[in-house]
């Protein structure tokens, strides 16, 4: 109330640390998505300028939400958005699916305050934008990606993305690699959903995906690739 007095226009609420029975620095995947909403709350019921509510937004389904209840005025993302730039466009496109998911590792904040870069576990373009740019191939080829992993699944998705003709292969029944085991401990399960959104966009790009099939160099030879990415 004394920052409103001061004429404060809005505030948003968060904490310089966490401790006891949260994790320190920023909240992690066993921290439920609005880790921190009701400190704005409480602070929304004592004021009257917009109060905006922060910790651990992945999706907007949740933010809605938030904002339905009237526990906040507005919703304010931070690693989200290093994991995906285009978090807000996507979502007011009604487009969620194409969110690349934020795995609350935490990574961009440990390499950040390092001084090692801005790096993150999901998005290899994060602080290298300009670099990494997907832009149309000159001449598009026949592409084959072995390996049906997150690194196989992305490689397709970049290479279809550019304008060539991709087939991904995975010598067992299904996508995923290590994210399939990788998901099951406690706190792990996020890593599901980036399974889901690389295999999603594997289909929305065009790549033709082919399981239970192990390369070998007589089938190399057959379908005769311009390129080979072993993933």
């Amino acid at each position: 109330t004394e920052l409103e007095k001061a004429g404060v226009d809005v505030i948003d609420v968060s904490l310089g640390r966490l401790s006891g029975d949260i994790v320190s620095v920023s909240p992690g995947p066993e921290q439920p998505e609005g880790t921190l909403v009701s400190l704005a709350q409480a602070v929304k019921s004592a004021v009257n300028v917009p109060v905006i509510a922060v910790g651990r937004f992945r999706t907007p389904a949740v933010a809605e939400e938030v904002l339905a209840q009237g526990r906040a005025d507005m919703i304010a993302i931070g690693r989200q958005l290093i994991a995906d730039p285009y978090w807000p466009e996507k979502a007011t496109a009604g487009r969620s699916e194409d969110i690349n998911p934020c795995i609350s590792c935490n990574s961009c904040f440990e390499t950040g305050v390092t001084g090692l870069g801005l790096k993150c576990s999901v998005n290899p373009a994060s602080g290298r934008e300009a670099e990494f740019a997907i832009t149309p191939a000159p001449q598009p080829k026949k592409v084959m990606v072995v390996g049906g992993g997150p690194a196989g699944m992305e490689a397709a998705r970049v290479a279809a993305r550019r304008g060539h003709n991709v087939t991904l292969y995975e010598k067992q029944g299904a996508l995923g690699g290590q994210l399939i085991p990788a998901a099951v401990p406690p706190h792990k399960y996020e890593l599901a959903s980036l399974k889901r959104y690389l295999a999603g966009q594997l289909e929305k790009n065009g790549v033709t995906v082919r399981t239970g099939i192990e390369v070998t160099a007589e089938l190399i030879e057959k379908e005769k690739p311009d390129a080979v990415l072993l993933a």
